[in-house]
């Protein structure tokens, strides 16, 4: 099953390659006596799956050690006697700032196209996730309590790219909306000269706002893609859009004023009903 703490962060990330930033064999800070067993990392925010850490000959990953990404805490099971050095993918946001964007992101995935997808924290019996379990899955839930990965059409959820696509969208749009929300609230508008050079903050909420724009329009597609791989599209298909909104008139309706005269689908031919 997609899980939003783990899958999620990660699809989160490789959609945003420039928020990376590589960093290879860096000094661990930390007494190197052979009792010591506790080192830091100089960048507090980092992938946990990215970590390799090389002690002599020895290599570590984050399996082998108890790790705080989100504060840059690395502990050895054993002192390490020689300078530890690290690589390991630095981020700008914590995991935990991520799940909030990811969880938001599933909201709104359920809201543009309900499907009736649960959250767990059980893959196997359905508990209510929170923000901060370990695990969060995607699921479908049975009257028994069992949970499944959710199959839309003939595919499974966490094995479908189209399905994984929407949640990515919609995550981005998620964070997107935050963004601008902090902008359009916070943002001082002034105009400052420094050598003939104009700085206007007052452009930063609308500019977010165009970038939204954008945004959406790739949430919808990511939908019509995913409906059309779940056999779900159609003017009459129960996973249609909801009549009478915008993008219900724009795309799902009958087109009086089509120069086709009749009905346009996306990605599919048009009919002539004169």
């Amino acid at each position: 099953m997609y899980d939003l703490a783990r899958d999620g962060v990660d699809d989160f990330y490789a959609r945003r390659p420039g928020a990376q930033r590589l960093v290879r064999r860096e000094p661990l800070s930390g007494i190197v006596d052979g009792a010591n067993k506790t080192f830091i990392a100089q960048h507090p925010t980092w992938l946990l799956s990215s970590l390799k850490v090389y002690v002599g000959d020895t290599v570590y990953t984050s399996a082998d050690l108890t790790c705080d990404p989100d504060g840059g805490v690395i502990q050895f099971p054993t002192a390490p006697t020689v300078q530890p050095l690290a690589d390991y993918t630095v981020v700008p946001l914590t995991k935990q700032q991520i799940v909030y964007f990811v969880w938001a992101g599933f909201d709104l995935m359920e809201v543009l196209w309900t499907r009736g997808f649960s959250l767990s924290k059980n893959n196997l019996l359905y508990e209510p996730a929170t923000y901060t379990d370990a695990s969060i899955y995607i699921c479908q839930r049975a009257q028994d309590g069992t949970v499944v990965d959710p199959t839309i059409g003939a595919v499974k959820f966490s094995e479908s790219h189209p399905q994984k696509m929407v949640i990515a969208q919609c995550t981005e749009l998620a964070y997107m909306d935050s963004l601008f929300s902090e902008a359009a609230a916070s943002d001082i508008s002034y105009r400052e000269r420094i050598t003939g050079i104009a700085l206007d903050s007052s452009l930063r909420p609308r500019n977010l706002k165009l970038a939204r724009e954008v945004l959406f329009a790739s949430v919808r597609n990511a939908i019509y893609a995913a409906m059309e791989e779940a056999g779900d599209i159609g003017q009459f298909s129960a996973q249609t859009l909801p009549p009478h909104s915008a993008d219900y008139e724009a795309f799902w309706h009958w087109q009086k004023d089509s120069p086709y005269g009749g009905l346009t689908v996306p990605g599919t031919l048009r009919w002539n009903l004169a």
